[in-house]
């Protein structure tokens, strides 16, 4: 029965609950519904690592300067380089879709919602931000006999490294 119901909130468009995400709280969007709604100092906070990443910064200098000058996360915790990467990575909020289980949710033709909150920073800024900070992140193991290949999470150290006879 709940998840129907939360089923039928994320598709008409309504705030399903939950943890809500950096730039957004919990209060009555525009039409008086319990929403998710701006929270504009965490935006500015999130325009200011936006810029920052688009023109150079790590994702550790960031999270370093943010520390310095005593800005927290949404749970008052420190800042570290995981966490201001997960704000890309996990942030479609940010360019104003909704989300349910992880997924975009969409209406009767496929097309993603736009939450009453609507976009909190341009997503031509926000993709290539999110792009930089992937390509990044992409961790490459050389390899004497062959291209370099794509270390996988799980697996050994050596595991593209070294080959036993038999393979």
């Amino acid at each position: 029965r709940v998840s129907r119901g939360m089923n039928g909130l994320a598709l008409a468009n309504k705030w399903t609950g939950g943890h809500t995400p950096y730039g957004l709280d919990v209060g009555l969007n525009h039409l008086g519904d319990r929403d998710a709604v701006r929270n504009e100092e965490e935006i500015e906070v999130f325009k200011e690592m936006l810029e920052r990443v688009l023109k150079g910064a790590t994702t550790s200098e960031i999270a370093h300067d943010l520390n310095s000058r005593e800005v927290t996360t949404k749970r008052n915790s420190k800042w570290t380089a995981s966490a201001v990467t997960r704000l890309f990575s996990h942030g479609r909020h940010w360019v104003g879709h909704r989300t349910h289980r992880g997924e975009t949710s969409c209406d009767e033709h496929g097309e993603p919602f736009i939450a009453p909150h609507g976009q909190l920073v341009d997503p031509a800024k926000f993709y290539a931000a999110k792009e930089i900070i992937k390509a990044r992140n992409a961790k490459h193991v050389g390899n004497a006999k062959g291209p370099k290949v794509s270390r996988q999470r799980g697996k050994s150290l050596l595991a593209s490294l070294t080959m036993c006879n038999e393979c």
